[in-house]
């Protein structure tokens, strides 16, 4: 069974900049009763069920490869497209880079965006050792939680948040799930330090 105690470690080790995250996130005005906290227990729970669902724990952590032919044996397919204009860092989103389809049953991937963002990061010593197949890993990891959503078990308050507070907490735990599943060492909001820093 995957331990609810190792994800909790990972959110306590990052709690600072992930409740930052929560507290900047569009959405948050729409559910300003809920506190921090409560997205938090929330993430963890989610994340954790997300784990349990999707694969065993002796099989973590997946290496990019082993992690698409896993998701590949689901029957999802994995579609990358090569254009490469860079859209404004100012209205840079997760969803110019990765995204994903349930009735098509598909994650789609801009790579070629992607190649040519980490082209520019590597002038920067934080970002030197970030390469495209760990990048591309997390983004079909996230986008892969999202997928199976629907299908984890969810934890006993989860109807007590309104649609706002559920899409914040449902895309925590998308984060949280994608460093555990790829054995990432680093804040489960490493990739958006990395695709929508300015």
């Amino acid at each position: 069974m995957h331990s609810i105690q190792r994800i909790q470690a990972v959110v306590n080790c990052y709690r600072a900049e992930l409740a930052e995250w929560i507290e900047n996130h569009p959405l948050r005005p729409l559910c300003s009763s809920i506190s921090e906290e409560a997205f938090l227990h929330t993430a963890v729970a989610l994340a954790h069920s997300g784990l349990v669902y999707s694969c065993p724990e002796s099989e973590i952590p997946y290496s990019p490869q082993s992690l698409e032919e896993l998701i590949a044996s689901t029957g999802i397919k994995i579609e990358e497209s090569h254009e490469s204009s860079l859209l404004s860092n100012s209205i840079a989103q997760w969803r110019f880079y990765a995204w994903s389809d349930s009735f098509e049953n598909m994650i789609s991937l801009n790579t070629g965006i992607l190649q040519r963002l980490l082209s520019r990061r590597k002038d920067q010593k934080s970002f030197a050792e970030i390469s495209l197949p760990m990048v591309r890993a997390f983004l079909i990891a996230h986008e892969w939680f999202h997928l199976f959503f629907e299908r984890v078990e969810k934890p006993p308050d989860w109807g007590d948040l309104p649609e706002s507070g559920r899409i914040i907490a449902e895309e925590i735990a998308a984060r949280i799930f994608s460093i555990l599943i790829l054995g990432v060492q680093d804040s489960p909001l490493f990739l958006d330090h990395i695709l929508l820093k300015t």
